[in-house]
């Protein structure tokens, strides 16, 4: 009685299957930083000093979300995202 051959694949080590083209790895761009702040009471005056002391210290504006109590159209308090580095999908 003998044993089947061992299978053997196209695709060995360091070879594609599927086709497609080797390329050089990129250098990866520094991981981006993240800043979160919370502003309460939100005012005008309260959102310019929030954006104008982290946009000072070298951070971007990403998005700000306003947080309001149930029944009250007025926010109760505000957060403001900051970026600093590069995010997630952006040029490289």
């Amino acid at each position: 009685m003998s044993l089947p051959a061992p299978k053997t694949h196209a695709a060995g080590p360091g070879r594609r299957r599927h086709g497609g083209s080797v390329r050089a790895a990129k250098a990866l761009p520094a991981p981006a930083e993240y800043k979160v702040a919370e502003v309460s009471p939100v005012s005008e005056e309260t959102l310019e000093e929030a954006l104008n002391e982290w946009t000072g210290e070298g951070w971007s504006f990403e998005s700000l979300h306003f947080v309001s109590r149930e029944g009250s159209h007025r926010p109760a308090l505000a957060y403001l995202f900051f970026v600093r580095g590069e995010p997630p999908g952006g040029a490289g």
